[in-house]
Formats: structure tokens, sequence, C-alpha cells
């Protein structure tokens, strides 16, 4: 009888301590869970500020880059405002876009009478000359057609895509009516910036001036 109850007392003990010990480990992984949990929830909100932060400064860099640029543009446009020529205000127009925005292939054609071919300015030994004039026909006529639609106070450049895949900017150049139009090739159509596209629709406003003036 003894031996008995001093099996069910160490039995009894047993139990007691294997409890106590899942009752301490249970208590151990809720700290661990809820200190993973914090971290987690800390970290996300720290990815998140660090992103914000990112975005806020790349933002910045792009509105200074564009003031810059703008500053830079006016010095340009003071010049086109000034040109006494067609030859001059072209070449002014070829070179700030060259300068400012990065692009080499820019065609300036100017509108004659109405009808006619646009007549390209600058001399060019492109070996596309020929689909490079037939664009500017084209579009001038599809404007020419929509004469009475056209927002003369407006700017709106599209984008084109020739047979041989390769990609113009159209700025069209008005002032109550059609007065050029500027063909500039982008390589890489992706790359291309709203914020370029804001300079070159300020740009054109300023040439369309400049062109009544003639």
């Amino acid at each position: 009888m003894g031996g008995l109850l001093t099996f069910l007392s160490i039995g009894y003990l047993i139990n007691f301590r294997v409890g106590l010990h899942t009752i301490n480990t249970s208590l151990i992984l809720d700290e661990v869970s809820s200190g993973t949990l914090i971290g987690m929830i800390i970290g996300i909100y720290y990815n998140k500020l660090k992103l914000r932060n990112q975005r806020l400064s790349n933002k910045n860099k792009r509105i200074k880059k564009f003031a810059d640029k703008t500053a830079d543009l006016n010095k340009y446009t003071e010049l086109i405002q000034e040109s006494d020529s067609i030859d001059d205000i072209s070449a002014y127009s070829i070179q700030v876009i060259s300068s400012l925005i990065g692009y080499s292939n820019t065609f300036f054609f100017k509108l004659t009478k109405e009808k006619e071919s646009p007549k390209l300015i600058q001399k060019t030994v492109d070996k596309r000359d020929k689909d490079i004039k037939k664009i500017a026909k084209e579009y001038y006529k599809s404007i020419v057609d929509q004469e009475d639609n056209i927002d003369t106070n407006k700017t709106e450049i599209t984008i084109k895509e020739s047979k041989k895949g390769e990609f113009w900017l159209i700025i069209p150049v008005i002032r109550k009516k059609p007065l050029a139009i500027i063909l500039v090739e982008i390589k890489d159509i992706s790359k291309l910036k709203k914020e370029d596209k804001k300079l070159l629709e300020i740009l054109s406003q300023h040439i369309a001036i400049a062109l009544s003036r003639q």
C-alpha cells in the first residue's frame, strides 16, 4: 500500500512539473511571438517611411531640374524672339531641343501656302529625308483638314511611329493658324518625360510668336 502511494505521489509531482514547464513555455512563446509581430510592424512602417522620403526626394530633384531647364529655355526664347529670319529661328529651336532635352535629330518645317508641302528649313544629309518630309506632309494635311477644330492656344504634341519602327515627336507651331512643324526623333519612347514635353510645348508657343512677326 505504501509503495502504491509513493508511486502515485511521484507521478503527481512529474505531471505538476510538466504542467509548469508547459505554462512557462507558452508564456515564452507568447513573448517571442509578440516581439516578432512588433518588429514586423516597425519594419513595415520604416520601409514605407523610407520609400515615401525617397519619392519626395526624387520629386524635389525633378522640380529643381525642370526649373533649371525652364530658366535656360527662357534665354533661348529671348534669342528666338530677337531673330530676324526663319533660318535663325529654326537654328535656335533645334539647338535648344538638343541642349536641354538631348534629342539631336530635329527637323524644322516652315508651312507656306495652304495645300503646299511643308518646307524643310535646315539642310540635311539624312538618308531618310523623303520619309521625314512625308511624315511632315501627312501631318500638315491632317491639321489643315481639322483647322476649324484646332485649339490655337494649346500645343498638342503627338507621337508617330514610322513604318520602319522609328518614333517621332510631332510638335505643331500654331498661332491663329499652323505656321510650322517640328519633327524630333526619339530613340527610346519610354524615356520621354512629361517635364520635357512641357518644355517643348512652351518652346512651340514662343516659336509661334516669333514666326508670326516674320
